[in-house]
């Protein structure tokens, strides 16, 4: 469920549990729901789990999960019934005394780590995908930098990124980055941010129509934005994971702190991030 970037999370996780044992079985069902489509912030499954062999579930399947759920949470049984569990977070797999048969997880699992034990599976996906897509592999440019502004439901929860943020992360590169220049990328077809953002910037990529969000067009941006020397994250696991898959031998990313304003929230940054200030 959710964006790209959830999902690489979401396999990563997936294939965490085959290596301990695990069969998997991936549930998609959130993405034929008539409720995530047909707007200008539907999800759509950008990475295939059979790709990484990683099969779909059964409905059959799905249904003997509702099922355990509900019959877990009754007086029926005893509390602590050991044959299935369900966990929604990274916090209640540690949390688990011993590993059940049965194991229901519907989370989003974003920890950097465990990206990084699945890196070539990333990576060959992604190669794959460039040579799919007609695109072409670019040289990192010196100071080139990526600043990602993520908008549309992030308005709606009060958790888009001030212009504060972007004005000071630019300022900080532009005093410690060579050659510094940056383009901006958004999910936000209708962008109105600060003309002292804007006039600096070399390029805006906007989408340009609903179409942009649908999975080649979301795959299409990602593989652009992994041409950057430098990085200015929005607090959105799309740039976070652009980032962490990124060309740049010799990178510089700068992260929002705290990652969001109203809600708790994973340490999800890479390793020797540069922090701003996320501002209320």
């Amino acid at each position: 469920m959710g964006g790209m970037g959830n999902q690489f999370f979401q396999i990563a996780f997936a294939k965490f549990l085959q290596t301990i044992g695990y069969k998997v079985f991936i549930n998609i069902d959130f993405f034929n729901s008539k409720s995530t489509r047909g707007n200008s912030t539907s999800r759509h499954m950008v990475l295939d789990p059979q790709f990484f062999f990683l099969p779909y579930s059964s409905k059959a399947r799905a249904r003997l999960l509702k099922f355990l759920n509900k019959l877990n949470k009754s007086n029926k049984i005893p509390m602590n019934f050991k044959n299935f569990k369900k966990i929604k977070n990274l916090e209640d797999f540690n949390e688990l005394k011993s590993l059940p048969k049965m194991l229901h997880c519907e989370g989003y699992w974003q920890d950097i780590s465990i990206i990084k034990y699945f890196r070539v599976e990333f990576e060959t996906f992604l190669k794959e995908k460039i040579i799919e897509l007609n695109k072409q592999e670019k040289s990192v440019l010196k100071g080139s930098t990526l600043l990602h502004i993520r908008r549309t439901d992030y308005k709606e929860i009060n958790e888009e990124l001030k212009e504060n943020f972007y004005i000071d992360a630019i300022e900080l590169l532009n005093n410690n980055v060579e050659s510094f220049n940056f383009d901006i990328f958004s999910d936000d077809r209708n962008l109105q941010i600060n003309e002292e953002i804007t006039k600096k910037s070399n390029s805006i990529f906007l989408p340009l129509n609903q179409t942009n969000h649908l999975p080649n067009k979301i795959l299409d941006t990602f593989i652009d934005m992994l041409f950057y020397e430098n990085y200015i994250l929005s607090n959105s696991t799309f740039s976070l994971l652009a980032s962490e898959f990124s060309y740049s031998s010799d990178k510089i990313i700068i992260s929002p702190k705290p990652w969001f304003r109203n809600r708790p929230f994973y340490d999800i940054y890479p390793k020797n991030t540069l922090f701003v200030k996320n501002e209320i």
